[in-house]
């Protein structure tokens, strides 16, 4: 399959499935914007996609990279999604604790993020019967 064509269907495949996942998580209030890169994620280029959340405002903005059509298959990035929308679920207990703790800290606090990110991620995959 040649690239651009991989390029449409992984983007058909998220936009067929973020709406669905948002409404199984129960995200349906956020606003979910996706944006297609061009370039690889700057701090690491094995990243499929990664979400960044404005939990004031209840906006979240998915980047998806080019590692996600290139690399991934389709039961991969569907995981990937559902995890990256967790990020969505952790976001307030992660920005509570790492204003407030140590910077020394904040390394731990990440790992410990994406942990619990992560094993809701698996439970809402084995609900969403991935």
């Amino acid at each position: 399959m040649s690239k651009d064509a991989r390029y449409k269907e992984v983007k058909k495949l998220i936009q067929d499935n973020v709406k669905d996942y948002r409404n199984f998580l129960n995200l349906d209030e956020w606003k979910v914007e996706v944006l297609y890169m061009d370039e690889y994620c700057d701090h690491n280029e094995m990243v499929a996609m990664d979400m960044t959340i404005d939990i004031s405002y209840l906006r979240a903005t998915m980047k998806v990279y080019p590692k996600a059509w290139e690399d991934c298959d389709d039961l991969y990035l569907k995981q990937v999604l559902v995890h990256e929308l967790c990020h969505i679920i952790t976001e307030p207990q992660y920005s509570l604790c790492r204003a407030n703790v140590n910077p020394h800290l904040h390394v731990f606090v990440e790992e410990q993020r994406e942990q619990e990110t992560e094993r809701i991620a698996r439970i809402a995959c084995k609900g969403l019967k991935l």
